[in-house]
């Protein structure tokens, strides 16, 4: 997400995030000299300025992924993984089902995540649930949801696939595995959300 102003030329990265509620949030940041702008990214929190270097103008689309898992390792893994990219993409977190729809509900459509994550099995709501919900709702059915679990039964990823889903991944073994799977995401964000993906 960006805050902007009107001309960019340099940036002055320092920052970082706090944990409230399973969502990630900037911390606040004091400093003398006032940005012109922010941008909220996964490695930070990023206050923008001007100085008197000239630089190409910075075109940034901030990509947003909201994972829902009830596995604390398993949203801590992927997190890190995404993280790794170093790409213009920030995340949420929820544990269930239920709190993926409590998220949405409480968002305008422009605030809409590009992408979501969802475990298949979880409490309260599993995926095929969250779907199914997801479909009724006109506001929804253009969110592109990705499932993902230990999981690898046909019958699961047909259900899923039926009930919307845009692909259904294995939850990896191995960091290697993961770090593949962390890169399958981010190309499907970005196209999913219409945004080229810079070099």
């Amino acid at each position: 997400m960006f805050f902007p102003k009107k001309e960019l030329r340099s940036l002055l990265i320092v920052g970082r995030f706090r944990r409230y509620s399973s969502i990630f949030l900037p911390t606040a940041f004091c400093t003398k000299r006032r940005p012109v702008g922010y941008f909220i990214r996964s490695d930070g929190f990023i206050p923008v300025y001007l100085t008197n270097t000239p630089s190409k103008m910075l075109q940034t689309h901030e990509y947003k992924i909201l994972l829902a898992d009830d596995d604390p390792d398993d949203r801590e893994f992927l997190l890190q993984a995404i993280k790794n990219l170093n790409q213009p993409v920030s995340m949420a977190c929820v544990a269930d089902g239920r709190e993926v729809l409590g998220c949405l509900s409480s968002l305008d459509e422009k605030e809409f995540p590009d992408l979501i994550v969802i475990d298949y099995k979880m409490p309260v709501l599993n995926a095929t649930d969250v779907l199914q919900k997801m479909g009724e709702e006109p506001r929804y059915r253009n969110i592109p949801v990705i499932v993902w679990s230990t999981s690898n039964q046909p019958e699961h990823i047909r259900r899923c696939l039926e009930c919307g889903a845009v692909n259904y991944f294995t939850k990896p073994s191995s960091q290697a595995e993961l770090d593949i799977l962390a890169e399958k995401i981010f190309d499907i964000c970005v196209s999913s959300s219409g945004v080229n993906r810079e070099v």
